[in-house]
């Protein structure tokens, strides 16, 4: 098989489970309208935004990813308790839970970029102890928290790098403990 077909099939993979993601990202923002506290619930919309998100970038889905990285940012902070959700959070998830759904559609994300921005925008309202970059003239495009650079990495590997081993050859003892993977 080839690195294109290869790549189809992961692509129409992810679409069948970000379907059923996304249908249990709807069902449990319905339900956290009225407990919005409930950290199970919390943990179930995270895992469902933070799948789509992780799954989706491995799929090739990059844009919508990165959309989706904005959503999860949110309720991640709800989960450690720094945030409440609110109903136009809620309204917002709903908003974003459509996008993500509809740039997993061919026609690609380049017509979908204002709907996205918006929303993004209007998340960030409810995060404003996140850094954002030239929002206060202190950070620069690319700076990261405490002004770091933040750069990023696109990996290539060979079609093959799934059946040469090379899954098992690496030694974690070989990396720093702050770039182990939890």
């Amino acid at each position: 098989m080839d690195i294109a077909a290869l790549q189809r099939k992961m692509r129409e993979a992810f679409r069948v489970e970000a379907a059923d993601l996304l249908a249990e990202l709807d069902s449990s923002m319905l339900e956290l309208e009225s407990r919005p506290q409930d950290p199970d619930l919390l943990n179930r919309v995270f895992r469902a935004i933070h799948t789509i998100k992780g799954s989706g970038a491995t799929a090739g889905f990059n844009e919508m990813a990165a959309f989706t990285h904005h959503v999860e940012e949110l309720f991640d902070e709800a989960r450690m308790g720094r945030l409440t959700i609110t109903p136009e959070m809620i309204d917002l998830t709903l908003k974003a839970k459509d996008l993500i759904g509809r740039l997993l559609e061919p026609a690609g994300a380049a017509a979908l970029e204002p709907a996205c921005t918006q929303v993004v925008e209007a998340l960030a309202k409810f995060l404003p102890h996140k850094v954002k970059p030239g929002s206060s003239g202190q950070a620069k495009p690319g700076d990261g928290p405490s002004g770091r650079q933040r750069h990023k990495i696109f990996f290539k590997p060979h079609p093959q790098v799934f059946f040469s081993g090379t899954d098992r050859s690496t030694s974690w003892t070989s990396f720093a403990p702050w770039e182990r993977p939890l």
